[in-house]
């Protein structure tokens, strides 16, 4: 069962890295800009982290702003995918930032969210996330994505309304 697990993901990130350079190759052609927001959830010394199915790294929740969003509407409609729960309450924005890393033009906000003790995400049953933990603000994962990494430090270091480079 292991072994037939393990090839289920090897294939589906197969799939999803030829879907990725089809998608940057369009992206780059025809100058695509996208909107994305993600949520720092922060218990007392802690902050929230998932792992996507199709990577190894940790990083906040959230994705893509459908049109007829807000930056905040999308990041709270990603928690409710993602994690299978309504989102604590939204304290601030930690920043807007910009990357141009894949071929696009991407405008990604971060809200501070504060989840009271007992706030829990659901059971991981989607096809995105396979997993997700609670670490400490002052020790993170090592396979803590760079951009995430510097997002979590501005945070314990009391930036907020950042805007620059992803």
């Amino acid at each position: 069962m292991l072994f037939c697990n393990n090839m289920k993901e090897r294939i589906g990130r197969r799939i999803f890295s030829m879907m990725m350079w089809c998608a940057r190759l369009y992206w780059r052609t025809f100058r695509i800009k996208t909107r994305g927001a993600r949520m720092l959830l922060v218990r007392d010394s802690e902050v929230l982290l998932v792992r996507h199915r199709w990577g190894s790294t940790f990083a906040l929740p959230g994705g893509r702003v459908k049109r007829k969003e807000t930056f905040l509407e999308g990041a709270q409609r990603e928690i409710r995918e993602e994690l299978h729960v309504d989102p604590p309450r939204v304290v601030e924005l930690l920043g807007t930032y910009t990357s141009q890393g894949e071929g696009k033009k991407d405008t990604i906000q971060i809200f501070v969210g504060h989840a009271e003790k007992g706030w829990e995400p659901g059971k991981v049953s989607t096809v995105e996330i396979a997993e997700w933990d609670w670490y400490n603000l002052e020790q993170l994962p090592e396979n803590i994505s760079p951009g995430t990494l510097r997002r979590v430090q501005e945070y314990v270091a009391g930036d907020r309304n950042v805007e620059k480079k992803w």
